[in-house]
């Protein structure tokens, strides 16, 4: 069994190229578990190897078809098959969402624009009756003015008639004195 990982990765690790993924898997996390710079004498430098030797071992031993028998090939496909299932699904939960934000936006924007008619539309009714009254209002100022102007010339024409009736007789005054 060969492998194209670097053999320094395999003793970083303290592994064997004929070692399962899962021996691989136990000798990283006890090598990170000791090496962990929050553990007490932990090592970054020495823990960035042990990081870097497991992602080379990784990418070249985690799918073999030999360690998972002979169904290894069928099932990297289903897997492959789920994977992108996962992402279709994940795509159109994304993109319902995104409708479903868009639908939202545009109930918020009809709803506004319809309180932008009614407050229109109120303003104009609140401003037409303030011109009904103004007008009432002229109205019954025309009509009293009116009324007084009737009267008015009603006293001055009994006014006047009074005068009428007076000079023949403030005439025949001035005639005799």
């Amino acid at each position: 069994m060969t492998r194209t990982a670097p053999v320094s990765a395999y003793r970083t690790l303290g592994v064997t190229a004929q070692d399962s993924f899962d021996t691989i898997k136990t000798a990283y996390k006890r090598l990170v578990r000791a090496h962990h710079p929050d553990v007490t004498g932990g090592d970054c430098t020495r823990l960035a190897e042990i990081n870097e030797a497991y992602d080379a071992l990784r990418h070249h031993c985690e799918q073999r078809p030999e360690q998972s028998g002979a169904q290894g090939g069928a099932s990297r496909a289903a897997a492959e098959d789920a994977e992108k299932e996962r992402r279709r699904k994940a795509e159109a939960a994304r993109r319902a969402a995104a409708q479903d934000a868009a639908r939202q936006a545009a109930r918020r924007a009809a709803q506004e624009a319809a309180e932008r008619r009614a407050a229109a539309r109120a303003a104009r009714c609140k401003a037409e009756e303030q011109e009904a009254r103004r007008l009432a209002e002229a109205r019954r100022q025309a009509r009293e003015a009116a009324s007084r102007r009737s009267s008015l010339a009603d006293t001055l024409r009994a006014a006047y008639g009074h005068l009428q009736k007076a000079a023949p007789a403030a005439e025949l005054l001035n005639r005799t004195a």
